[in-house]
């Protein structure tokens, strides 16, 4: 029987797991961010200068920068790793950069780098349609790279101990507690589990194991060619034509994802005006609180003092309460947004298995449909450009890609969006 690659995550509920995991995960996030910092001041320093403006591509090759962490020769790219660190390596920034790598494994590095350099190259395409001008700015790149993958090579992990997975995060093994019953309901055996990755979004951390699954392919060698047409849309998710004259059109609505989509964007809305009122009050605060410091500051020396945010809380219970409000409802922001994506998802998959289910009942042997869908979103009108965006309409698409040879179909996506019901 074939065998396809399958996904599945598991949420990370105990909390000294979640420390250890999330502390690897900011390790990772700190070596980012001066990455990023790194990269801005080398184009700072050579924008003016035609032979090396381009000089931060070095720090975008993964290649490069996992050998300069590792000590590694370099290979093929020695000349380009070498030329970086005579050129730049003094500074404190880089240092500071690889210093803070020290602790990764190599795989993370290279991971890390490549992920960095998909959304400057991201950026980049903007900046040439005109949506962005300038170089890429910091936090929309942070913002992009909010979700923080750990990829966890195979002989770093095992399931030797009974309920719990081991895992190398560099410096050692750590057991974290895990049902492998519930695991093994979803890969069969464990020895068909060939990745792992850490994941941290929204506050939550998960395990997300790729595994192989065999399927059984329906026999359709005794049936006619038969196809359908599938339209994707706003009001009407799939609309899809059957080849065949006794076979009525089918349609499934978006209503429910329709609600549910505004119901989030109403509740996202309130909470984001409620953040904004505790950032201002807590802004005040603090800004009142060190000008009263300030002039309380007996010393003449002529440099400003700076106080740390722990500093000012341990100082004003105010303060300390504005923050924590704050803080508290940008949790509940992340928190919503993870619901959201759980419930598209979960509806989705659904709908995708039952559309299938349909077209397999009705010997369908082949799907045409269009990924190209973009060229035609800023024709739409306001409304239903926004309605679009906001649905995760391509997830659908993927998620029967990902299922279709289970029910014998063949999926077409690249044809032109205007021909899918002819």
């Amino acid at each position: 029987m074939p065998k396809v690659d399958r996904n599945v995550q598991i949420k990370v509920m105990d909390e000294k797991d979640r420390s250890i995991l999330i502390d690897s995960s900011l390790q990772t996030r700190q070596f980012q961010n001066l990455l990023i910092i790194n990269i801005n001041a080398i184009y700072r320093i050579n924008k003016e200068n035609p032979k090396r403006k381009n000089d931060y591509n070095l720090l975008l090759n993964p290649n490069i920068v996992r050998a300069i962490v590792a000590g590694q020769s370099g290979g093929k790219e020695r000349n380009r790793m070498l030329y970086l660190l005579e050129q730049y390596g003094d500074l404190p920034l880089f240092v500071a950069m690889l210093e803070a790598a020290k602790g990764l494994l190599p795989k993370n590095i290279y991971y890390t780098v490549k992920k960095l350099a998909t959304a400057y190259k991201s950026a980049f395409s903007k900046q040439r349609s005109g949506q962005q001008t300038g170089f890429p700015r910091t936090k929309k790149l942070r913002d992009s790279l909010d979700q923080m993958d750990l990829p966890v090579d195979s002989e770093r992990f095992s399931f030797k101990q009974e309920g719990s997975l081991g895992i190398n995060l560099g410096g050692g093994m750590h057991y974290f507690s895990i049902n492998t019953e519930t695991l093994t309901k979803f890969v069969g055996d464990l020895a068909n589990i060939k990745s792992l990755e850490i994941l941290c979004k929204h506050g939550d951390v998960y395990f997300s194991f790729r595994y192989k699954k065999e399927i059984t392919l329906p026999d359709t060698a005794d049936l006619p060619p038969k196809s359908a047409g599938m339209d994707l849309g706003v009001n009407n998710i799939a609309s899809i034509f059957i080849d065949d004259p006794s076979t009525p059109s089918i349609v499934f609505k978006s209503d429910r994802m329709i609600e549910a989509n505004s119901i989030f964007n109403k509740r996202l809305s309130s909470l984001r005006s409620q953040n904004d009122l505790a950032k201002a009050q807590a802004e005040k605060e603090k800004n009142e609180l060190v000008s009263s410091l300030d002039k309380a500051e007996a010393s003449d020396a002529k440099e400003a003092v700076y106080y740390s945010e722990e500093t000012l809380r341990y100082l004003s219970p105010e303060y300390d309460a504005k923050i924590s409000e704050y803080k508290k409802i940008s949790g509940e922001i992340s928190r919503l947004f993870a619901k959201r994506g759980h419930w598209f998802k979960d509806n989705l998959k659904k709908l995708a298995r039952r559309l299938l289910e349909i077209l397999q009942e009705n010997e369908v042997t082949t799907l045409y449909t269009s990924r190209n869908l973009g060229k035609i979103i800023p024709n739409m009108g306001k409304v239903n450009n926004q309605k679009f965006v906001s649905l995760p309409i391509m997830k659908f698409l993927d998620y029967i890609k990902l299922n279709a040879a289970e029910y014998g179909i063949e999926l077409v996506d690249d044809l032109d969006e205007a021909y899918t019901s002819r």
